[in-house]
């Protein structure tokens, strides 16, 4: 199993209701995941959501976008960092 620690970011509008988290290019590759693998999500508790590619402004920056709905669900607040895990190989 693979895991990252990134900044927690707000998602997009269009992003809101869809259950995807917006991940870097860097962090999906050390993951070993693509766009449309489910992550796990862990803070307080665990939730999963959608991997995605980041906005060209968020690669590199170690952080992830997902929805308040989501952020409420894992129990881990708005900015800050907390684990994201894959158990592909």
């Amino acid at each position: 199993m693979s895991e990252a620690q990134l900044r927690v970011g707000d998602a997009r509008q269009r992003d809101v209701g869809r259950g995807i988290a917006r991940i870097d290019q860097k962090t999906m590759q050390k993951l070993g995941i693509s766009a449309g693998d489910v992550v796990e999500i862990v803070g307080k508790r665990t939730t999963s959501a959608i991997a995605w590619p980041a906005y060209s402004e968020d690669q590199n920056r170690d952080m992830i976008r997902i929805d308040g709905f989501t952020r409420k669900k894992r129990g881990c607040g708005h900015k800050r960092i907390c684990r994201y895990t894959s158990d592909q190989s």
